[in-house]
């Protein structure tokens, strides 16, 4: 392609590129193109929090590129917006790449006018050209070119198509450009500004018709429906339960596990570490308590292969479109405990990762809403990572009691959150949000997101996994995890019904929450658990409190007294909530028979 892809820091002054458009327009998508840095790319409104910033190379000329937080205009009422023009203003751009849905261009032309009265280099880019052409659109892009008088490139990032045009272009641009004094205001209302987007579509679509199969129109309104809606729902939980759990934890783990790591590369460590001379040093590697059997072999055997199978299917959810939909079945739910739709995006971030979630609720203007969806992001939400090791864990467990989970979950989230938003001052939000259309997922996006995710994994992983092990290695060591578990025996083998083992489980999630849930898994495939244990487990690990980097990112944006209430409290109520849990499955027959 003639991209040279490198990191950024520092940059020196090269032109300067800026990605600006609405959200779920491929602003993101193609700036990864770019770059081959990775950032969030997803089908959902929001993706892009923060400013993002990278350099790429065309013909041995380099390129400063940032992709800024998506807008629906410059009329200085949002925190985005704001953020979005100061960077303008700061940065004077030699080209403005403004990505608009071409499918949307009605809606999206509205902020190409504003970018060019405001005498900014604008290239208008019409991204999705293969979506807008698969819907009968047809649109004239050398007339609407002439009628901006910018230059109009037609690309699909997803197909790489229109890419080394838009390279071309975007390599004139900016070497023909002077940079503007000052950036000027904006001339018309924005009821003038949509009055003339109106007048320039009217003569640019060739054609205009019905493109789209009955199926996909069929879908994008019964995945909103009160009743189909829900039906669609359990039917994706019980896919996601059969793919992410049965699959990766039967088959992927077995494999991995017994036929690689058991069959082939153990016996080599093992063989390699009885060499050396030191017993502690061996015990350190290979013990109960080693680097390797429980570090390594925990990260690789046991964790990858489940979160790989999960974060592929939660990709694939992410670009089809189908997850903010929830938030219009949710929507509903989310009032009730004092938030609205603005919470969905981190809330649904949260089952990526809790820590990422945290840092995406400063799109939440309102404070009282922000420290709700916090507390219940610290709360209830499990990453996923930790998601999905639960969902191998599951298929130990009938269906019925994986449904009775998510509802006793779902009950939790509920209560928690009306009683926070009683607690809790200050004023709701509004908020609309856009669907974005139902898509067929690209296979090559959801692969090169799911590698990107894993590979941020592995390096935040395996560090904490081989930290976490030599503490618990240095506890037993000394006895302390021995103290530590007869201490706390009246409450984990006593309240909570489970071996003392899971004391350990329960450490481990201080360092990272994804290596006590392995830990989890381990115990299960020893067979140390009975169903009911385990279910006790996977409430006390849900509700229990997020890994060490959460609790930094409580602190910072949150302050002290928060964190320090949700580090007393989350542990607590998840000891309590799985007391019950235990006591209501082993004393009354009738619930067990239910849901077991």
């Amino acid at each position: 392609m003639g991209i040279n892809r490198q990191m950024n820091s520092p940059l020196p002054k090269n032109p300067t590129i800026l990605l600006v458009g609405q959200p779920n327009v491929g602003k993101s998508a193609l700036f990864s193109e770019l770059t081959g840095l990775y950032v969030h790319v997803s089908n959902y409104p929001g993706t892009s929090i923060e400013v993002a910033e990278g350099r790429f190379t065309y013909k041995r000329r380099s390129f400063n590129i940032f992709d800024t937080p998506p807008v629906y205009g410059f009329n200085y009422q949002s925190v985005d917006e704001n953020s979005t023009y100061q960077l303008i203003e700061k940065t004077r751009p030699d080209v403005v790449l403004h990505v608009a849905d071409a499918k949307n261009l009605k809606r999206d032309l509205f902020i190409t006018l504003q970018l060019i009265d405001m005498n900014l280099p604008v290239i208008l880019v019409l991204n999705m050209i293969d979506e807008a052409e698969s819907r009968g659109i047809r649109i004239d892009s050398a007339r609407l070119s002439q009628m901006l008088g910018i230059r109009v490139v037609e690309t699909s990032v997803a197909e790489r198509r229109g890419i080394q045009n838009l390279l071309k272009v975007i390599s004139e641009a900016a070497s023909g450009h002077e940079k503007a004094a000052a950036l000027l205001p904006l001339q018309m209302t924005p009821q003038q500004y949509l009055q003339k987007t109106q007048g320039i579509c009217s003569q640019v679509f060739l054609k205009q018709e019905a493109g789209r199969g009955t199926f996909m129109v069929w879908l994008e309104n019964a995945t909103t429906h009160p009743f189909y809606g829900l039906l669609i729902l359990l039917m994706v939980l019980a896919l996601l339960y059969e793919v992410a759990g049965k699959f990766g934890a039967s088959v992927l783990v077995d494999f991995i596990k017994d036929k690689i790591f058991d069959a082939l590369i153990t016996p080599s460590v093992l063989s390699w570490v009885n060499h050396i001379p030191f017993p502690f040093v061996v015990e350190m590697l290979t013990g109960t308590y080693g680097l390797y059997t429980m570090g390594i072999v925990y990260a690789f055997a046991i964790l990858l292969p489940m979160i790989a199978v999960f974060y592929f299917a939660f990709g694939i959810m992410e670009d089809s479109g189908y997850l903010p939909r929830l938030t219009v079945m949710t929507d509903r739910l989310l009032r009730i405990i004092g938030l609205n739709g603005k919470a969905t995006l981190p809330i649904v971030l949260g089952f990526g990762c809790v820590t990422m979630a945290l840092l995406s609720t400063k799109s939440i203007e309102s404070r009282k809403e922000r420290f709700i969806a916090a507390f219940l992001l610290a709360l209830t939400i499990p990453c996923g990572a930790k998601l999905s090791i639960m969902m191998g864990l599951f298929t130990f467990l009938p269906l019925k009691t994986f449904f009775f989970f998510l509802f006793f979950m779902s009950f939790n989230m509920i209560v928690n959150g009306y009683l926070a938003s009683k607690i809790i001052k200050g004023e709701k939000s509004t908020f609309m949000l856009e669907l974005p259309p139902f898509r067929l997922p690209h296979l090559r996006n959801s692969m090169k997101k799911t590698f990107h995710r894993l590979t941020w994994l592995t390096n935040e992983v395996i560090p904490a996994f081989l930290l976490g092990t030599f503490i618990l290695f240095i506890l037993d060591k000394t006895a302390i995890l021995a103290q530590i578990e007869t201490l706390c025996a009246p409450i984990v083998s006593g309240w909570l019904g489970l071996p003392a083992k899971m004391t350990e489980v329960l450490l481990m999630t201080f360092f990272r929450s994804e290596y006590g849930a392995a830990g989890l898994m381990n115990i299960a495939l020893s067979g140390y658990l009975d169903p009911i244990a385990l279910l006790v487990s996977l409430v006390v690990l849900t509700l229990f409190i997020p890994c060490f980097a959460s609790l930094v990112v409580l602190f910072k944006e949150f302050g002290v007294k928060f964190t320090t209430f949700a580090a007393l409290f989350i542990p607590t109520y998840s000891v309590l909530m799985g007391t019950l849990i235990n006591y209501l499955f082993r004393h009354f027959s009738v619930i067990q028979k239910l849901f077991m």
